[in-house]
């Protein structure tokens, strides 16, 4: 969501006009273009989306991290951050802006650079173990503390100034919401299917070859290994927390798309809210299988392993479904023939798959461990299939609406209170309306 708020605000500049500062006393500012400022905001996110997945203790069980790169990432992220914030408080645009923001910008942007600083030389020294800068102290301490809360400052600041006027949705058409609001497409609902499927994959294969260099699993030639053994050890557990993380918060969205298409363009129904319920169950429970390993909580991997794979497949299966019956009971032909083969296909072969829970069957080992990888790849491929083959999802995705009262030579203005309250869902028109 903090990527979210990059583009958001790329566009509120560039909706504003702004341009980088090419007077001669502000030389630090004439490159900064809009684009230059969300490649360095979106840039800064995933380097913080890899402070959580490496902690900062080297042999702790609990974290078996890398502080130099964690703190490298923390490090990297603020001074990012640093610079937006002092390219949008000397910059020019500012000038539009109320003086409070101006000031709390300026405020913002000297704290974080103070903070940041601090931060930085903690890690420069921390090789050397200098005995008055240690890992930890209360310098560290208080520094860590207040640079994020003036990075939460900061995205207030510039959410309530400069961001008025736009709004987060997600969309059943890119081009026209049908909200009154002109869309400008982030990122099409089959790109995040894709996205998604792509990110598991990429983690499981990661962490398969990097568990094979350390030589913690058994060769190719002996069997495939269970999933949870790929991240018990560094760096399979770094690539396990980041990958199903990530992937987790796409599945959130790429539920919703599915649900919207299975829906046919009519508003949601009980069966509807109830099925989009499991897949966010089944997306959080992906996200608890990386943040949790074998080795440091066997009991908890296993059980949010078992809830993602038991809600994945049961959604699978009731999306085909009921995408199927809505479909043939339609006799007016207002949602059409909108099926999916190879999800379908995916779907069963997911559900199937599952026998492995069985006890009657009485499965060995191997068989399980292979059912259990038949599993995950049918859910990648139903992911990617059941978003790409339904003619429905060719126009959905994640867009910015930028309402009709923002003026694209000045400030965005203040939205009238009945837009404000207005909810961007309607019948035939599915959104979600966020900020």
């Amino acid at each position: 969501m903090i990527a979210v708020f990059h583009c958001m605000l790329y566009v509120a500049n560039t909706l504003a006009a702004r341009t980088p500062d090419t007077s001669n006393h502000k030389y630090c500012c004439q490159c900064y273009t809009n684009e230059v400022l969300l490649g360095i905001g979106l840039f800064a996110c995933f380097c913080l989306t890899w402070v959580g997945a490496i902690c900062d203790a080297e042999s702790d069980p609990q974290c078996m991290g890398n502080n130099t790169i964690h703190s490298t990432c923390a490090v990297l992220f603020f001074a990012l951050t640093d610079v937006i914030c002092g390219v949008m408080a000397c910059g020019r645009s500012s000038a539009k802006r109320s003086a409070r923001s101006r000031y709390t910008l300026a405020a913002v942007s000297l704290g974080l650079l103070l903070t940041t600083s601090v931060r930085a030389y903690r890690l420069a020294y921390e090789a050397t173990d200098h005995p008055h800068f240690q890992h930890g102290d209360n310098a560290t301490i208080i520094a860590e503390v207040t640079e994020v809360a003036l990075f939460i400052v900061f995205l207030n600041t510039v959410a309530g100034e400069w961001l008025q006027g736009l709004n987060w949705a997600a969309a059943t058409d890119t081009a026209n919401a049908g909200t009154g609001q002109a869309a400008k497409p982030v990122l099409s609902a089959r790109k995040l299917a894709y996205l998604a499927s792509g990110l598991v994959f990429f983690t499981v294969v990661a962490a398969y070859v990097f568990a094979l260099i350390e030589g913690s699993v058994p060769a190719p030639s002996q069997g495939l290994p269970e999933l949870g053994s790929l991240f018990t050890s560094k760096p399979g557990n770094w690539f396990g927390r980041w990958g199903f993380v990530q992937a987790s918060s796409v599945l959130l969205w790429v539920a919703v798309f599915a649900q919207t298409a299975a829906a046919g363009g009519s508003a949601w129904t009980t069966t509807d809210k109830a099925l989009y319920g499991v897949q966010a169950v089944a997306a959080l429970a992906l996200a608890g299988m990386g943040i949790v390993n074998e080795f440091e909580d066997a009991s908890a991997h296993r059980t949010c392993t078992n809830i993602f794979f038991a809600a994945s497949d049961v959604a699978a299966i009731a999306l085909v479904v009921l995408q199927s019956h809505r479909s043939a009971a339609d006799s007016n032909g207002l949602v059409g023939p909108d099926r999916a083969a190879g999800a379908a296909v995916a779907a069963v072969a997911a559900a199937v798959s599952t026998l492995r829970f069985s006890s009657l069957l009485g499965l060995s080992s191997p068989s399980s461990i292979a059912l259990e990888w038949t599993n995950l790849l049918a859910l990648i491929v139903f992911w990617s299939l059941n978003t790409s083959q339904r003619p429905s999802t060719a126009s959905m995705g994640l867009v910015i609406l930028v309402d009709s009262e923002t003026d694209a030579e000045a400030a965005p203005k203040v939205l009238p209170a009945p837009v404000l309250d207005r909810s961007i869902a309607v019948p035939g028109q599915q959104g979600i309306n966020l900020l």
